[in-house]
Protein backbone atom coordinates (compact mmCIF):
# COMPACT_ATOMS: atom_id res chain seq x y z
CA UNK A 1 0.00 0.00 0.00
CA UNK A 2 1.46 3.42 -1.01
CA UNK A 3 0.91 6.18 1.85
CA UNK A 4 2.38 9.93 1.49
CA UNK A 5 3.43 12.01 4.10
CA UNK A 6 5.34 15.50 4.37
CA UNK A 7 7.49 16.90 6.43
CA UNK A 8 7.69 21.08 7.02
CA UNK A 9 11.09 22.34 7.90
CA UNK A 10 10.43 26.17 8.87
CA UNK A 11 12.21 28.87 8.13
CA UNK A 12 15.25 28.54 5.81
CA UNK A 13 18.23 28.34 8.07
CA UNK A 14 19.50 31.69 5.57
CA UNK A 15 18.06 34.31 3.12
CA UNK A 16 19.31 37.34 1.46
CA UNK A 17 19.68 38.94 -2.01
CA UNK A 18 22.35 40.02 -4.45
CA UNK A 19 21.87 43.46 -5.85
CA UNK A 20 23.39 44.49 -9.11
CA UNK A 21 23.28 48.45 -9.95
CA UNK A 22 24.46 49.88 -13.53
CA UNK A 23 23.86 53.50 -14.70
CA UNK A 24 24.46 52.19 -18.12
CA UNK A 25 25.05 49.25 -21.10
CA UNK A 26 22.47 47.27 -21.50
CA UNK A 27 19.76 45.18 -19.28
CA UNK A 28 21.65 42.35 -21.04
CA UNK A 29 24.85 42.71 -19.18
CA UNK A 30 23.49 43.51 -16.29
CA UNK A 31 21.49 39.94 -16.30
CA UNK A 32 24.80 38.22 -17.41
CA UNK A 33 27.22 40.56 -15.00
CA UNK A 34 29.58 38.14 -12.91
CA UNK A 35 29.33 39.97 -9.76
CA UNK A 36 26.67 42.08 -7.97
CA UNK A 37 26.80 46.00 -6.77
CA UNK A 38 25.81 44.92 -2.91
CA UNK A 39 24.16 42.22 -0.18
CA UNK A 40 21.71 42.41 2.12
CA UNK A 41 21.23 39.23 4.92
CA UNK A 42 19.75 39.28 8.09
CA UNK A 43 16.94 41.97 7.76
CA UNK A 44 12.79 41.59 7.55
CA UNK A 45 12.68 40.73 4.14
CA UNK A 46 14.30 39.01 1.03
CA UNK A 47 13.89 40.82 -2.23
CA UNK A 48 13.75 40.07 -5.70
CA UNK A 49 14.07 43.32 -8.24
CA UNK A 50 13.77 44.37 -12.61
CA UNK A 51 14.29 47.56 -12.76
CA UNK A 52 14.69 50.70 -15.17
CA UNK A 53 14.71 53.98 -14.46
CA UNK A 54 15.56 56.51 -17.12
CA UNK A 55 19.40 54.89 -17.94
CA UNK A 56 20.07 53.19 -14.64
CA UNK A 57 19.36 49.38 -14.00
CA UNK A 58 18.72 47.84 -11.20
CA UNK A 59 18.36 43.63 -10.45
CA UNK A 60 18.04 41.75 -7.43
CA UNK A 61 18.34 37.84 -7.21
CA UNK A 62 16.92 36.00 -3.84
CA UNK A 63 19.08 32.93 -2.36
CA UNK A 64 17.61 30.42 0.10
CA UNK A 65 19.45 28.14 1.78
CA UNK A 66 17.74 24.87 3.87
CA UNK A 67 20.12 22.49 5.79
CA UNK A 68 19.33 18.82 5.40
CA UNK A 69 21.70 17.67 7.96
CA UNK A 70 19.53 17.69 11.05
CA UNK A 71 19.20 14.23 12.64
CA UNK A 72 15.57 15.30 12.73
CA UNK A 73 15.42 14.76 9.01
CA UNK A 74 16.72 10.83 9.38
CA UNK A 75 13.51 9.66 8.33
CA UNK A 76 12.92 12.06 5.36
CA UNK A 77 15.97 10.41 4.14
CA UNK A 78 14.53 6.86 3.61
CA UNK A 79 11.31 8.42 1.84
CA UNK A 80 10.25 8.54 -1.70
CA UNK A 81 10.08 12.29 -2.47
CA UNK A 82 7.22 12.95 -4.67
CA UNK A 83 7.11 16.47 -4.90
CA UNK A 84 8.14 19.73 -3.17
CA UNK A 85 7.49 23.35 -2.79
CA UNK A 86 8.46 26.76 -0.85
CA UNK A 87 5.68 28.73 0.66
CA UNK A 88 6.67 32.05 0.84
CA UNK A 89 4.94 35.38 2.04
CA UNK A 90 5.21 38.49 -0.15
CA UNK A 91 4.85 41.49 2.00
CA UNK A 92 5.00 44.29 -0.89
CA UNK A 93 4.53 44.19 -4.43
CA UNK A 94 5.41 47.11 -7.26
CA UNK A 95 5.16 45.53 -10.42
CA UNK A 96 5.31 48.09 -14.08
CA UNK A 97 5.95 45.09 -16.66
CA UNK A 98 4.78 41.98 -17.98
CA UNK A 99 6.37 39.28 -17.08
CA UNK A 100 7.49 41.25 -14.01
CA UNK A 101 5.78 38.98 -11.52
CA UNK A 102 6.93 35.41 -13.07
CA UNK A 103 8.96 33.86 -11.12
CA UNK A 104 11.21 30.48 -10.97
CA UNK A 105 13.48 28.48 -8.66
CA UNK A 106 17.39 27.80 -10.15
CA UNK A 107 19.63 26.19 -8.27
CA UNK A 108 22.34 27.84 -6.30
CA UNK A 109 25.73 26.78 -6.85
CA UNK A 110 27.13 27.84 -3.56
CA UNK A 111 26.04 27.38 0.02
CA UNK A 112 25.82 29.93 2.87
CA UNK A 113 24.50 29.11 5.87
CA UNK A 114 24.65 33.13 7.06
CA UNK A 115 27.38 31.83 10.37
CA UNK A 116 30.14 30.17 8.97
CA UNK A 117 29.99 31.14 5.38
CA UNK A 118 27.86 34.60 4.12
CA UNK A 119 26.27 35.77 0.75
CA UNK A 120 29.19 37.48 -1.36
CA UNK A 121 28.95 39.77 -3.85
CA UNK A 122 31.12 37.15 -6.33
CA UNK A 123 27.80 34.95 -5.98
CA UNK A 124 25.45 36.83 -8.22
CA UNK A 125 26.14 34.60 -11.22
CA UNK A 126 26.69 30.85 -8.67
CA UNK A 127 23.33 29.73 -10.57
CA UNK A 128 22.59 26.64 -12.87
CA UNK A 129 20.35 27.22 -15.78
CA UNK A 130 19.66 23.49 -16.09
CA UNK A 131 18.82 22.75 -12.66
CA UNK A 132 15.90 24.61 -12.42
CA UNK A 133 12.12 24.13 -11.58
CA UNK A 134 10.22 23.10 -14.80
CA UNK A 135 7.04 25.33 -13.71
CA UNK A 136 6.80 29.31 -13.29
CA UNK A 137 4.28 31.09 -10.43
CA UNK A 138 2.86 34.07 -10.86
CA UNK A 139 2.79 36.47 -7.98
CA UNK A 140 -0.15 38.66 -8.50
CA UNK A 141 -1.17 39.61 -4.82
CA UNK A 142 0.78 40.09 -1.24
CA UNK A 143 0.44 37.28 1.13
CA UNK A 144 1.34 33.34 0.60
CA UNK A 145 2.38 32.24 -2.46
CA UNK A 146 3.34 28.55 -3.37
CA UNK A 147 6.56 28.40 -5.67
CA UNK A 148 6.69 24.30 -7.24
CA UNK A 149 9.59 22.47 -7.19
CA UNK A 150 9.56 19.96 -9.98
CA UNK A 151 11.88 18.92 -12.87
CA UNK A 152 15.61 19.05 -12.63
CA UNK A 153 15.38 20.95 -9.27
CA UNK A 154 13.15 18.35 -7.47
CA UNK A 155 15.93 15.52 -8.56
CA UNK A 156 18.64 18.03 -6.79
CA UNK A 157 16.41 18.84 -3.63
CA UNK A 158 15.79 14.56 -3.37
CA UNK A 159 19.83 13.91 -3.12
CA UNK A 160 20.48 16.88 -1.12
CA UNK A 161 18.14 15.56 1.61
CA UNK A 162 19.35 11.60 1.48
CA UNK A 163 22.54 12.88 1.51
CA UNK A 164 22.17 15.57 4.55
CA UNK A 165 23.56 17.64 2.82
CA UNK A 166 21.84 21.47 2.07
CA UNK A 167 19.05 22.60 -0.43
CA UNK A 168 20.38 25.87 -1.96
CA UNK A 169 18.63 28.09 -4.43
CA UNK A 170 17.87 31.36 -6.36
CA UNK A 171 14.35 33.21 -7.15
CA UNK A 172 14.43 34.88 -9.91
CA UNK A 173 12.52 37.44 -12.19
CA UNK A 174 11.57 36.23 -15.86
CA UNK A 175 12.80 39.09 -17.13
CA UNK A 176 16.02 38.10 -15.60
CA UNK A 177 16.24 34.28 -16.67
CA UNK A 178 14.58 34.46 -19.87
CA UNK A 179 17.65 32.83 -22.33
CA UNK A 180 16.76 34.84 -25.17
CA UNK A 181 16.80 38.17 -22.74
CA UNK A 182 14.28 40.07 -25.59
CA UNK A 183 12.30 41.57 -22.41
CA UNK A 184 13.70 44.55 -20.92
CA UNK A 185 12.48 46.05 -17.83
CA UNK A 186 10.67 49.67 -18.04
CA UNK A 187 10.00 49.91 -15.04
CA UNK A 188 10.29 48.82 -11.11
CA UNK A 189 9.24 44.96 -10.75
CA UNK A 190 9.83 44.90 -6.87
CA UNK A 191 8.52 41.85 -4.95
CA UNK A 192 9.09 41.67 -1.40
CA UNK A 193 9.19 38.65 0.74
CA UNK A 194 9.14 37.76 4.47
CA UNK A 195 12.60 36.48 5.29
CA UNK A 196 13.61 33.68 7.52
CA UNK A 197 13.95 36.41 9.93
CA UNK A 198 10.72 38.39 10.03
CA UNK A 199 9.05 39.12 13.46
CA UNK A 200 5.81 37.01 12.47
CA UNK A 201 7.33 33.36 12.81
CA UNK A 202 4.31 32.08 10.61
CA UNK A 203 5.59 34.76 7.41
CA UNK A 204 9.12 32.68 7.11
CA UNK A 205 10.02 30.77 4.31
CA UNK A 206 8.77 27.58 4.63
CA UNK A 207 9.69 24.07 2.96
CA UNK A 208 7.02 21.58 1.82
CA UNK A 209 8.23 17.97 0.97
CA UNK A 210 6.04 15.73 0.18
CA UNK A 211 6.84 11.48 0.29
CA UNK A 212 5.49 8.16 -0.60
CA UNK A 213 6.36 4.94 1.14
CA UNK A 214 5.67 1.34 0.50
CA UNK A 215 5.77 -1.24 3.20
CA UNK A 216 5.84 -4.98 1.98
CA UNK A 217 3.40 -7.69 3.15
CA UNK A 218 5.95 -8.90 5.35
CA UNK A 219 6.12 -5.97 7.40
CA UNK A 220 2.98 -5.45 7.80
CA UNK A 221 2.44 -9.02 9.37
CA UNK A 222 5.09 -8.03 11.72
CA UNK A 223 2.74 -5.60 13.05
CA UNK A 224 4.52 -2.64 10.56
CA UNK A 225 1.12 -1.55 9.47
CA UNK A 226 0.42 -0.28 6.42
CA UNK A 227 1.85 3.20 6.54
CA UNK A 228 0.27 6.03 7.50
CA UNK A 229 0.49 10.13 7.43
CA UNK A 230 2.84 12.29 9.47
CA UNK A 231 4.55 15.91 9.43
CA UNK A 232 7.64 17.06 11.26
CA UNK A 233 7.89 20.92 11.47
CA UNK A 234 11.55 21.90 12.32
CA UNK A 235 12.38 25.78 13.10
CA UNK A 236 15.35 26.97 13.03
CA UNK A 237 16.19 25.78 16.36
CA UNK A 238 15.04 22.18 16.18
CA UNK A 239 12.29 20.22 16.24
CA UNK A 240 8.99 21.86 17.07
CA UNK A 241 6.77 18.64 16.58
CA UNK A 242 6.29 15.35 14.55
CA UNK A 243 2.60 14.32 14.24
CA UNK A 244 4.21 10.62 14.02
CA UNK A 245 1.65 8.32 11.41
CA UNK A 246 -1.39 7.77 11.97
Amino acid sequence: MRTVSDFTKQPSDNDGWIQKNASSGTWANVVAASAGSSVTEGGNTNRIMTKKQGSNWQLARAYYHFDFSSAALQRGRRLKVIGAKLILTVTSRSVADTNGDIVKLHKANVSHDGSSSNLAAGDFDQFSTTIVSNSEEQISSTGAVVIPIDGALLSYLTTQLRGGGAFNVFLMNKLDYRSDNQDDPAGQNKIDIASDSHGTAGSRPKLVVVCSTKRSARNRRKGGGSGGFGEIHIQSSGISGFSGEK
